[in-house]
């Protein structure tokens, strides 16, 4: 099913080929990979807010578990030099907790809301 056809992001996000395996930092991040699979028309109305969470291992379900240790290994495989932030972040915090929210970074997503509502944004 092209998801794309009808403009419907809901569950076009949630397929596997979008669960992102890594600790995104908005900073670093591509966001072309998503952007470019929408339709034109969905790209010119379609507005992004990065909103960074954290990794409890001990609350994952069986399924993120499994991706997070494939993730693990393929880290492992390569040389400590090639290592990005990310995945030096990821053996370290590994099997442990790391919280990266930032009660700030909501804003823009706050102010876009309220100038939809006061009509005010176009």
């Amino acid at each position: 099913m092209n998801h794309l056809a009808n403009n419907s992001i809901s569950s076009y996000w949630l397929e596997p080929r979008f669960i992102h395996r890594r600790l995104a930092d908005p900073a670093t991040t591509d966001y072309s990979l998503i952007i470019n699979r929408l339709s034109k028309e969905l790209r010119e109305q379609a507005r992004f807010f990065h909103l960074r969470g954290g990794v409890d291992y001990k609350r994952l379900g069986i399924i993120h578990k499994i991706m997070m240790a494939v993730k693990k290994r393929e880290i492992l495989k390569k040389p400590t030099y090639e290592l990005t932030s990310e995945e030096n972040l990821l053996l370290e915090t590994y099997g442990g907790q790391i919280d990266f929210c930032d009660k700030d970074s909501i804003m823009p997503l706050v102010e876009y809301v309220q100038a939809l509502i006061n009509g005010s944004y176009p």
